[in-house]
């Protein structure tokens, strides 16, 4: 048995870690974005 992790979870892994900074920095947009639609 191949033991080690496979390139697509290495992949995921990388990808997730890359996103979790990205949506702390950006998660405040959403809301002014929200609001922002609502207003017209």
């Amino acid at each position: 048995m191949k033991s080690g992790y496979s390139l697509a979870q290495i992949g995921l892994h990388w990808l997730v870690a890359f996103m979790v900074p990205v949506q702390y920095l950006t998660g405040g947009s959403i809301e002014r974005i929200h609001h922002a639609v609502h207003m017209g």
